[in-house]
């Protein structure tokens, strides 16, 4: 029995010897091929302009500042965002207002009150006796109140105002109370405008700009003495046409006056009002019997 277990241990030791000069064998074999082949590998990847480390880039890149992330007090890097160039268009680029198409009708008579079309930009105004005008009480200062079509941009167009007599104010003292037609009105741009003026006064043309204030053309004033027509009263129509940048002016459909006013052909039109100094009148300002609006665009 001795003899047998001694057989055993020798055959076993024997199987160790062997698996183990193979092994040696297999780590002899590798480092030949390391040594052999290696510098043919490294070669390679430095003919093709890439280390094994190495990543590709995008031409004319676009990169944001790397971004950390820090775990405990180790900073680690975190992959940097690459983007493609992007023309954005200037946030200032506006487009321009669609006219209105030809033969497009608005009108109001202010019978039921103003309608939802309608939009204050300033001031109070409402109605008085089925009128448009200014409904603060006198204060024996002047001040500006202006009101226009929210949305509907006309080009090429006639506006008709139906403007009741100035003497419909109580005592008759608005010597200095005026209202004005503006065409064209938009956005951080100037207007054309027809002012008018109580009495004998007459009208003129003139540019309203986007922060209310007036700028008369010279040379633009008609007299209303001189050209007989009397807005004191009566009860008349203004008649405000444009084409292109001509504007006429026609009272009772009898032609007085014309002006060429080069800007915005296209807009939205509103109704503009200043009051009068007097402090003894309940009601002093214009008052509009009604409005109608009709779109010539060609």
């Amino acid at each position: 029995m001795a003899a047998e277990n001694e057989d055993q241990k020798k055959s076993k030791h024997s199987y160790i010897a062997i698996v183990t000069s193979i092994i040696g064998g297999l780590f002899v074999v590798i480092a030949a091929c390391i040594t052999v082949f290696g510098p043919f590998i490294i070669s390679k990847f430095e003919g093709s302009g890439l280390s094994p480390t190495t990543q590709p880039q995008l031409s004319n890149p676009i990169s944001s500042p790397a971004a950390t992330t820090v775990v405990g007090n180790t900073s680690l890097p975190v992959s940097t965002v690459t983007l493609s160039p992007t023309v954005l268009p200037s946030p200032s680029a506006t487009l321009s207002p669609t006219a209105l198409p030809s033969g497009f009708e608005f009108f109001d008579d202010f019978e039921f009150g103003l309608s939802d079309q309608w939009e204050i930009q300033y001031g109070q105004l409402g109605m008085v006796d089925g009128k448009l005008t200014v409904i603060t009480p006198s204060t024996g200062t002047q001040t500006y109140h202006f009101i226009t079509l929210r949305e509907l941009n006309w080009g090429d167009v006639t506006v008709e105002v139906e403007l009741a007599s100035f003497n419909d104010l109580l005592n008759g003292t608005t010597s200095d109370g005026v209202g004005a037609i503006v065409l064209h009105q938009s956005v951080n741009s100037q207007a054309a405008g027809l002012m008018f003026y109580p009495r004998y006064e007459g009208m003129e043309f003139g540019i309203f700009s986007d922060d209310g204030e007036w700028s008369p053309l010279p040379t633009s004033f008609i007299s209303g003495l001189k050209n007989g027509f009397d807005l004191y009263n009566s009860v008349h129509t203004i008649k405000m046409v444009s084409r292109g940048d001509t504007y006429i002016v026609y009272i009772d459909n009898r032609k007085i006056t014309s002006a060429t006013i080069s800007g915005n052909d296209v807009g939205e039109i509103g109704l503009w009002f200043r009051t009068s100094t007097h402090d003894d009148v309940e009601f002093y300002a214009p008052r509009i019997e009604s409005i109608r609006i009709t779109s010539n665009q060609p």
